[in-house]
């Protein structure tokens, strides 16, 4: 949570990641470039929302959603297994 300025939530939004809203609502707040905002994610239906709206993603693996690993990483800009390889790929500071 240190890393995070905001954080938004579909029920904050009124919204389910499959209609976009919630990225476009964090573009706005951010008042970054679309192609140089990086959304993080973890299911295929975000993944697909926030590559559709032209977003980068960077996807991150859920046992849940391991069936629909070889989808998520063709739509990803990048692909992590665990938390831990975030900070090793990223510069935080």
């Amino acid at each position: 949570l240190d890393y995070f300025d905001r954080i938004f939530t579909c029920s904050e939004i009124g919204s389910s990641k499959v209609s976009g809203e919630i990225f476009e609502a964090a573009l706005r707040y951010l008042g970054t470039k679309r192609e140089r905002t990086l959304v993080i994610e973890d299911s295929l239906h975000a993944v697909e929302t926030a590559a559709r709206h032209g977003f980068p993603v960077a996807a991150i693996f859920d046992e849940a959603q391991a069936k629909n690993a070889g989808d998520i990483k063709k739509l990803s800009v990048c692909y992590f297994r665990e938390y831990a390889e975030i900070s090793d790929f990223f510069t935080f500071g």
